[in-house]
């Protein structure tokens, strides 16, 4: 016994695979908007810690200005 093979609908002509894939797009709508946002999330979060990064690094060095021997072991 053979199949038929058809991606149309044998009697109304509905391009059923088309249909098909179009549903399976609206299903996985909500996963893609959640990942989508993760990923958004996740660059944020890596542009914050970058930031804290640079904050600590310059918080050090304004630190070595508060110390006196710094500016004594200077001479002209």
């Amino acid at each position: 016994m053979s199949r038929i093979q058809s991606s149309v609908g044998l009697i109304t002509g509905i391009p059923i695979e088309e249909t098909v894939n179009k549903l399976m797009a609206v299903a996985a709508r909500p996963r893609e908007l959640v990942v989508n946002r993760n990923k958004l999330i996740e660059s944020e979060r890596l542009a914050i810690t970058n930031l804290t990064s640079l904050m600590l690094a310059f918080e050090f060095e304004v630190n070595k200005f508060s110390t006196a021997n710094l500016f004594q072991a200077k001479t002209v």
